[in-house]
């Protein structure tokens, strides 16, 4: 049965491809344009797609967009709540803004709702240095290695655990 203003389970299909398209094409800055196309069409074939909208958010930012990518990235949370991405990306923002403690926040909630999620332990642990607690940054140094041992920010971790109380 389909809730009142969900697209048919065809179109749903749909979107969907065109979001598997976007995430094949969003790496490559020569292919950004095709892909953020892509995207948006996901979300209007199906605007209940949250993880187009978190994908939408990261292109934009890349492409300079940060507020418009924060509005993405709240848009996604209101559809699911649940997405450690869009806090992530939320957290990412705020750390770029300098407003630590709610860099901090978000990605506490990343974390709570996917434990293994390496790099926001990493970025939580940037944060929490930032505000001056690097007793309470010291487990998501450690978490972040555990996670992600030969990580791009491996060594950053390992260097901010030996500097540590």
């Amino acid at each position: 049965v389909l809730r009142a203003g969900e697209p048919p389970p065809g179109q749903r299909r749909t979107a969907y491809a065109h979001y598997l398209e976007g995430c094949r094409l969003d790496e490559e800055e020569l292919t950004f344009d095709h892909a953020e196309a892509s995207y948006r069409l996901a979300i209007e074939l199906d605007p209940a797609l949250a993880n187009a909208l978190t994908n939408l958010g990261n292109l934009r930012f890349r492409r300079g967009f940060p507020d418009e990518a924060e509005q993405l990235y709240r848009r996604a949370l209101e559809l699911d709540s649940a997405q450690p991405e869009a806090y992530y990306n939320l957290g990412f923002l705020a750390f770029e803004r300098g407003e630590g403690e709610g860099s901090a926040a978000c990605f506490r909630r990343a974390i709570a709702i996917d434990p293994t999620f390496a790099d926001a332990h990493f970025n939580l642990a940037m944060a929490l240095e930032e505000l001056g607690h690097a007793s309470e940054a010291r487990p998501h140094w450690e978490a972040y290695l555990r996670l992600d041992p030969t990580g791009p920010w491996a060594e950053v971790a390992r260097r901010h655990i030996g500097g540590a109380g």
